[in-house]
């Protein structure tokens, strides 16, 4: 209820009806790092996928989809009401519903510029204006560091370690200067491409990180244009032709930014686009379509990966033919102990779903102490 409180305020001194947030970071990553999840602490929900409208009339929602019901309903604060989407009434019909809700805030860095503007579409129809405002540090005093992990550089790893090929190319299949050089051949000399997408920026530099649990991704932005390559980031790299600049520093350079077009992905944050002029902003996934075209290594590097998750599947299931009685916890984690012994492993791609009898309902049910017997059914998905 305190930190409910100190939002109150905020809202009161700032002239604003309600504030959103939206379970994201300003890369708008499929996870969130502790560090950035203001969810779950203003919250207490734990779900991937949730948006919260705190109104000055001391209303309080949380939305999220049908995978965390049940979840939602265990974790929220009480402080909060569960709205179910696609069963309870959207958030636009909830503000009119409510009435008398004139402007909302929302952090722009936390949500994409496509869902910010289908939100101030919708909601301006109901004469609500949608403004940015970044509340974090108010409302999270204490907000915890973010990790920053050793980075991997794949042009050193070559295919041959993992892959029975007969190459010596590194283990991507192609060199980091090849990929932005052929991102260049998308643009004119008065265009840029500014990535944001974690995942992006790994590719395109043949870099690899864990500052996000279960994503092989790091903190970084990159701006490309037909003369400069330029990536921001707070750890020492060896990348000849790019320029290096700290990851802190990406804002303001933005601000000097000079080009007729600007490129961005989809999964952008507004602010950044908000930031350079809507109207020279073009939204479009250059990286994807370069991303999809998968070369020989990567086939096999798909190949491997899905042998060697059959063979710890089958090893997993052996065992448990003979362990009866191991808990959930117990299962996920020999499972776990077998991927680590193949080559190549490095990390879990989520936390494994290990579930018996009725905790299997629960979507994204995290491995408990509950005890696996063979009277009833058992899921697994890793």
């Amino acid at each position: 209820m305190f930190t409910l409180m100190v939002i109150y305020k905020l809202l009161i001194s700032k002239n604003y009806d309600g504030y959103i947030i939206n379970l994201a970071d300003e890369h708008i990553n499929e996870y969130v790092s502790p560090s950035d999840n203001l969810i779950e602490y203003v919250t207490h929900f734990t779900g991937s996928n949730g948006m919260a409208l705190i109104l000055k009339n001391g209303s309080s929602v949380l939305y999220t989809d049908s995978r965390y019901f049940i979840q939602a309903e265990k974790e929220l604060s009480n402080d909060f009401k569960l709205k179910k989407m696609g069963i309870d009434e959207n958030i636009y019909e909830y503000v009119q519903t409510i009435g008398g809700i004139k402007k909302i805030a929302i952090n722009y860095k936390n949500i994409s510029y496509s869902r910010l503007n289908d939100m101030r579409s919708k909601f301006e129809k109901n004469g609500v204006e949608i403004v940015h405002d970044d509340l974090t540090e108010s409302i999270w005093p204490n907000k915890p560091e973010r990790t920053y992990n050793e980075i991997i550089d794949l042009e050193k790893i070559k295919s041959n370690t993992f892959l029975d090929v007969n190459s010596n190319e590194n283990i991507t299949g192609s060199n980091y200067m090849d990929k932005i050089n052929k991102l260049r051949e998308k643009l004119s000399d008065d265009q840029v491409f500014i990535l944001s997408e974690l995942d992006s920026i790994s590719w395109l530099f043949n870099l690899r990180g864990s500052d996000i649990d279960y994503n092989p991704v790091f903190y970084a932005y990159s701006i490309i244009s037909n003369d400069k390559a330029i990536i921001f980031i707070d750890r020492e790299i060896e990348r000849k032709d790019v320029e290096i600049k700290k990851y802190s520093e990406f804002y303001d350079f933005l601000k000097g930014v000079e080009a007729t077009r600007v490129f961005v992905n989809s999964r952008c944050n507004a602010f950044i686009v908000t930031e350079l002029g809507e109207k020279k902003v073009e939204v479009s996934d250059l990286i994807g379509e370069l991303k999809s075209q998968k070369n020989e290594i990567e086939l096999k590097g798909f190949e491997l990966a899905h042998i060697n998750d059959g063979i710890s599947l089958c090893s997993l299931f052996e065992w448990m033919e003979n362990n009866i009685g191991k808990t959930e916890k117990e299962i996920a984690d020999k499972l776990e102990e077998y991927k680590r012994m193949l080559p190549g492993f490095i990390s879990p791609s989520f936390d494994t779903i290990s579930a018996y009898g009725p905790n299997a309902a629960i979507v994204h049910h995290r491995a408990s102490e509950t005890v696996v017997e063979s009277k009833n059914l058992f899921l697994i998905d890793s």
